[in-house]
């Protein structure tokens, strides 16, 4: 899902690999699906995206997301 702070720019062009809009909600945000060969081919885009999207399937691709975000976050917590 991506945020309406920022859906206008998914709006007026393709910010993702094949993207596709499925749903435009009444709050503004977007649900929007791409199709990626592998994801490591998506994951620094969409963490670029980062706190504007979240991220609602594959299950692992967003768990595996979610690990390397914890990982960052302590390494800059030691700093």
């Amino acid at each position: 899902m991506v945020d309406g702070s920022c859906s206008n720019y998914f709006k007026r062009r393709k910010m993702l690999p094949e993207q596709e809009i499925k749903e435009e909600r009444p709050d503004g945000s977007l649900i929007v699906s791409c199709k990626v060969g592998q994801y490591e081919a998506i994951s620094g885009l969409l963490k670029s995206w980062i706190p504007n999207i979240l991220i609602m399937a594959p299950e692992d691709f967003k768990m595996s997301l979610l690990k390397d975000m914890k990982q960052w976050i302590k390494r800059q917590e030691k700093e």
